[in-house]
């Protein structure tokens, strides 16, 4: 983000014990987390780009054309499976292995997930810098607005097989997109990211995956042909 915000408090001359000091702590964290779970900066509204057509392999996600320009538009789940066939060399030797206990980084709002980063008004992601975990009173506030994930990245843990993205022991998400756009550039510089050692996406293609990142939003209606 452009701007951030440091806050200290300081309760000089109270004699407060460990207890009341957490519980002091608890509720100045949920104050916090109130106003977050409510930021909407309307990105998703704006026309930044179409979106590629989603198929089943897709849902979830959304890649913003805005600095995109080379990435075709598909009109159909046939075109996409065309436009994809072949792309990506899962078995490539130069591919660094994956670790275990990987972090998706475009999961949905629930209780325990990690909160990545704000889509903004251009419908790019502004990421946190230091790691925060969303609790149920977070998400039962997210849900009260737009779909969170449409405001929102969120992080949780990638559970390989059991989601639609997993192809040949990889994340096929990052392998599609990278992919398509190979000589996607934006900065020298990574974003900030306080999941990055654990990142899936990361984990495969490094910093490559880090620049890109940015410009994918999570959506997780089924919206085929959009």
């Amino acid at each position: 983000m452009k701007h951030s915000a440091q806050f200290h408090i300081e309760l000089d001359g109270l004699n407060l014990n460990d207890d009341q000091i957490k519980a002091i702590a608890a509720d100045l964290d949920k104050v916090v987390s109130t106003h977050l779970a409510k930021l909407d900066f309307g990105g998703d509204r704006l026309e930044v780009g179409r979106p590629i057509a989603l198929n089943p392999q897709w849902i979830g996600i959304w890649i913003r054309n805005q600095k995109l320009g080379a990435f075709s538009t598909v009109n159909s789940a046939a075109e996409v499976s065309r436009a994809l066939a072949g792309a990506v060399e899962s078995s490539a030797p130069d591919q660094p292995k994956i670790a275990p206990r990987a972090l998706c980084p475009s999961s949905s709002c629930t209780p325990g997930a990690i909160l990545l980063g704000v889509v903004q008004s251009n419908g790019t992601i502004a990421f946190l810098k230091q790691r925060r975990m969303v609790d149920e009173f977070f998400v039962n506030l997210a849900h009260e607005g737009r779909q969170p994930e449409k405001r929102f990245r969120f992080a949780d843990t990638c559970v390989k097989s059991g989601c639609l993205q997993w192809a040949n022991d990889r994340c096929g998400v990052i392998d599609r997109v990278l992919a398509a756009n190979p000589d996607y550039k934006d900065s020298e510089q990574l974003p900030a990211c306080s999941i990055r050692t654990n990142c899936r996406w990361h984990l495969q293609w490094g910093a490559r995956a880090c620049r890109i990142c940015p410009l994918i939003v999570t959506d997780l209606r089924q919206e085929a042909g959009t």
